[in-house]
């Protein structure tokens, strides 16, 4: 069967051709390529719920399988025509690009609407002529109990939730280093600090740290508190010799040993007066913490005691408190994320795509439209030019006048002939 791509053009007070706008929502058949992703990693232990507005990590690299993934084959780059959709290929999925790396990994957050180990969704790459939507600066994938989210991508961290808990530097140098996803901030004797977004009645604090040693002393991963080394906050996070400490007033409890050099995710959770605390997705214990500490600012990499000698990576604040399977699927996601996420071939997809260029040797009566068949879907493919004084949609014989460009075209440049116009008429 052959695939007719209809092309509107119109005549304009004489001067020019141009081709009719597309529709405002986007339509995902003329993106050039295709690659379902799957989920069915997601098996935390003792079963899971489905998550809701669950952002996952999505990992994108050259590749070879089926019609190949190329950075090169983006054609608004660096990733304006980038997209995810839900599995019928129409829903829209938000998505935020942490890094994008052509020689290497681009490591994208994309917001499932129900993460279950069914789950469906499309990477979509290959159109020219559009931008990145607004949900990759919004903080559109953080909108599910997020109270602030730092990728540390930036020295002077910035919160990517709507919510504008942008971090700055204080006491000294913090250096921009590779982290878990993408960049992540190394502490010495500088620290981060903003204003707290956490919720002293429930909510969850999750991160990613590496310890630079383990040597005696303690030294303070985080904290929340009135000045950077109140005495009384009401979260903080040490590495106490070997050991990681989690203090609630007024108290420290051990919560495991620790090696140097290695990352560790940590999900504190608190509700009810209690805290309940996970390592590398796994519960570990939990304790009553009914007292209410100091918790108007939060410093990254420093609090009581001293500053933190280590790394930090993808800090995040949630105003509820976050079941096992977040946390679990949250860890998994990105310390396996080739278990966790199944990336299917590319694919063409099924229709032929063709753009528009431009017009030349414009009269009164008549032009020449130039475009580009970028590929022709999976069948033969045969192109026309129909023009008209109103729209004929897809009734060819609504239409005033056509013209073939060819059939059993191959991809490359073509031109097409617009003639037999009124002067003075709009097409």
């Amino acid at each position: 069967m052959k695939k007719v791509m209809r092309v509107m053009v119109g005549l304009v007070a004489l001067m020019s051709l141009m081709a009719v706008s597309q529709a405002a929502e986007e339509d995902y058949a003329v993106w050039a390529k295709r690659m379902p992703i799957t989920f069915s990693g997601y098996q935390p232990p003792g079963g899971g719920a489905p998550l809701t507005n669950f952002p996952v990590l999505v990992v994108l690299s050259e590749s070879e399988a089926g019609a190949g993934f190329s950075y090169s084959d983006f054609l608004s780059p660096p990733y304006g025509d980038l997209r995810f959709t839900a599995d019928e290929r129409e829903t829209p999925l938000d998505f935020e690009v942490e890094s994008w790396d052509v020689e290497g990994d681009s490591h994208i957050w994309v917001k499932v609407p129900e993460l279950t180990a069914e789950t469906i969704i499309y990477a979509l790459w290959g159109k020219a002529g559009v931008d990145v939507p607004e949900c990759t600066t919004n903080g559109a994938v953080w909108s599910e109990g997020f109270a602030a989210v730092w990728h540390m991508e930036q020295v002077a961290a910035s919160d990517v939730s709507a919510n504008g808990y942008n971090a700055t530097v204080a006491g000294g140098s913090v250096a921009s280093v590779k982290g878990v996803v993408g960049a992540g901030n190394s502490f010495n004797a500088g620290y981060l600090t903003t204003g707290s977004p956490v919720n002293t009645a429930a909510g969850t604090i999750s991160l990613w740290f590496k310890s630079e040693s383990v040597g005696s002393g303690q030294k303070a991963i985080f904290a929340t508190g009135n000045t950077v080394y109140d005495s009384k906050p009401h979260t903080l996070l040490v590495r106490n010799g070997a050991n990681l400490q989690s203090y609630a007033p007024s108290s420290y409890m051990t919560v495991m040993t620790i090696v140097a050099q290695r990352w560790y995710h940590v999900a504190l959770v608190r509700d009810t007066g209690v805290e309940y605390i996970y390592v590398d997705g796994k519960y570990i214990k939990s304790r009553t913490c009914p007292t209410v500490g100091n918790n108007q600012n939060i410093y990254l990499g420093s609090g009581y005691s001293a500053n933190f000698q280590g790394e930090i990576d993808e800090f995040r604040v949630s105003d509820f408190k976050r079941s096992a399977g977040w946390v679990w699927a949250e860890y998994m996601s990105v310390v396996s994320n080739e278990v966790f996420a199944t990336y299917g071939e590319p694919s063409f997809q099924d229709l032929p795509y063709l753009k528009v260029n431009e017009v030349v040797e414009v009269t009164s009566v008549s032009g020449i439209l130039t475009g580009t068949l970028v590929f022709t879907g999976f069948s033969a493919t045969a192109v026309s030019v129909y023009w008209g004084r109103f729209d004929g949609g897809a009734d060819s014989e609504a239409w005033d006048g056509s013209a073939p460009v060819g059939s059993e075209m191959v991809p490359g440049d073509f031109a097409a002939e617009i003639s037999g116009l009124t002067a003075g008429t709009n097409y």
